[in-house]
């Protein structure tokens, strides 16, 4: 694998440096500018909508000081921390190539049977990967809203910050889920060229497209799974950011508060 394309720097995200590292960015224009990129995903109803909850935001009065003095941002945390280690292990599994379909995980890795054919090709993977993202969207959004519901009553500043996360979650999820299912797309380049590159060995192309062989120590398609399993991953962690700061603004002002 060559070098980056140069948009790969410390404070890309995770994912965003996966991508790039497997060369499927090419062309492809990124903007630094934050704000810049944002204002141009907000339209006329969305500003009316975040600036509506922006004025409710700072009228929100005091919660009974009572209900501060708890451990809830730790509670919360260790929530968040169970539910990504059970994300990753079930990713994990699913990369589990077993012949023992009553064993195979859920959203186990498709079956190939006989040649990696052009007229299938990656759409079993495509799939695949499809089902992963809607699993990772409904388990995180699952301890988001109960998240929301723990922080919203801890304090009046909290309960700001849960009013805007809502807000910017319900302005911009349909832009995050459309970008995300683009991942998919960018892996399915990766996949025809590794496979493409293996074909053209001189009179290897029976040897290269069987899975037994493809799926060697070394092989095309091993590699092509490391690299997806890494994506998914990747991406499980862009996903769980705004989660995580929800919770760790819940441990900092019970820590203020001690």
């Amino acid at each position: 694998m060559s070098k980056s394309s140069g948009h790969n720097s410390p404070k890309s995200s995770r994912l965003l440096r996966c991508l790039d590292e497997l060369e499927v960015l090419a062309g492809r224009p990124r903007e630094n500018q934050f704000g810049s990129r944002l204002g141009r995903l907000i339209d006329l109803s969305d500003s009316i909508a975040l600036a509506d909850t922006l004025s409710q935001v700072s009228r929100k009065e005091e919660v009974d000081s009572e209900m501060v003095a708890d451990k809830r941002g730790e509670l919360l945390k260790a929530d968040f921390l169970e539910l990504r280690t059970s994300m990753v292990a079930f990713i994990a599994r699913s990369f589990v190539v077993t012949a023992n379909t009553e064993q195979s995980p859920p959203f186990s890795l498709p079956r190939l049977s006989g040649q990696i054919n052009s007229d299938e090709g990656y759409k079993p993977y495509q799939r695949f990967y499809a089902l992963h993202q809607s699993e990772m969207e409904s388990q995180i959004n699952r301890l988001r809203v109960a998240a929301r519901e723990q922080v919203v009553s801890s304090s009046a500043e909290l309960a700001r910050v849960v009013t805007l996360d809502t807000a910017l979650f319900e302005t911009l999820q349909g832009y995050c889920r459309k970008q995300l299912a683009q991942v998919s797309a960018l892996l399915a380049q990766r996949f025809y060229l590794l496979r493409d590159t293996a074909l053209a060995g001189e009179n290897q192309q029976e040897l290269k497209l069987s899975p037994d062989a493809s799926l060697a120590a070394g092989g095309w398609l091993a590699q092509f799974y490391r690299e997806m399993q890494n994506t998914l991953l990747a991406e499980l962690d862009l996903r769980l950011q705004p989660l995580l700061g929800l919770i760790e603004a819940c441990e900092y002002e019970e820590l203020n508060q001690r």
